[in-house]
């Protein structure tokens, strides 16, 4: 066993994880290093006596490809490389607007979406939610997937090393959204951040398989459930929006934290999602 502190840089999925498993004192695994670099400098984290990193792990690197019906995204993909990726921009275009809103330049040349992933409160979760992203996991000698909504429900890591983000490419959307409330406008965590999709006919005026997701700053993120349910059909107008406004407050439950109350984070929530559904037909007055 190896007890010395240091940073290990294995050459294999195998070797890593064989690592996680062999040194007798805590480890961390290191993507990019952005956001456990803040959680030690604040001391919100300790730095573990060996750090496994995995720039030099293949199976994680930057690899984005189609396999089947799924956008497959390595753990190690750095969110610049998403946001120029025309794959990426074509088949999962709410994704690279996420990213784009993430951080300073610098910083998203180096972080990366395994690393968002793994902090549990990175702004790409709600976009996974509602894309009903699955997590591949190696544990050992076996590839477990989970999907993102069932790792969030946990209070627990999967126990594994994050191999990859896969993307389900059979749902079709006429509308998305992605949008973050911070203290200020750019390079800081955001309080709140919203996503949603899914589809809304002129016609009718009706929203269908529609997906809503919230989180931001402390609070894990989470789909809203009641909310879909509630808007799914129904003909959209101002008074059914008025009424989406206090379904989304009821469902979603943030934390409260030094800088914004949870009846706020819900006020801020529900404001900036029915402002998107009102692009789309919130403008009719008809009753319900």
């Amino acid at each position: 066993m190896v007890t010395e502190g240091k940073v290990w840089r294995p050459n294999n999925l195998n070797d890593a994880w064989a690592l996680s498993q062999q040194l007798m004192e805590p480890t961390q695994i290191v993507s990019g290093g952005t956001w456990l670099r803040t959680q030690w400098e604040g001391g919100a984290l300790p730095i573990a006596p060996h750090l496994i990193s995995l720039d030099s792990v293949p199976e994680v690197t930057t690899c984005i490809h189609i396999e089947k019906d799924e956008l497959v995204i390595g753990a190690m993909t750095a969110l610049a490389d998403i946001i120029g990726n025309t794959l990426i921009k074509e088949r999962a275009p709410l994704l690279a607007k996420t990213c784009q809103n993430i951080a300073s330049p610098s910083v998203r040349n180096q972080a990366t979406l395994g690393g968002n992933v793994i902090s549990r409160v990175g702004d790409t979760i709600p976009v996974f939610l509602v894309l009903e992203a699955t997590l591949t996991w190696c544990r050992g000698d076996e590839m477990v997937n989970v999907s993102v909504q069932e790792w969030m429900e946990t209070s627990v890591d999967a126990g594994g090393i994050l191999v990859c983000v896969r993307v389900p490419l059979k749902r079709e959307d006429n509308f998305s959204f992605f949008m973050k409330m911070g203290r200020r406008e750019t390079f800081i965590p955001s309080l709140v951040t919203v996503a949603g999709r899914g589809n809304y006919s002129e016609e009718t005026r009706e929203i269908t398989a529609v997906s809503l997701a919230a989180g931001g700053g402390n609070t894990s993120a989470m789909r809203l459930i009641e909310t879909e349910k509630f808007l799914t059909e129904k003909r959209c107008s101002n008074s059914i929006l008025l009424d989406v406004l206090t379904v989304i407050q009821d469902d979603f439950k943030p934390s409260g934290d030094p800088f914004a109350s949870a009846y706020y984070k819900r006020q801020v929530a529900a404001n900036l999602i029915v402002s998107e559904l009102y692009r789309l037909g919130g403008v009719h007055n008809e009753v319900k």
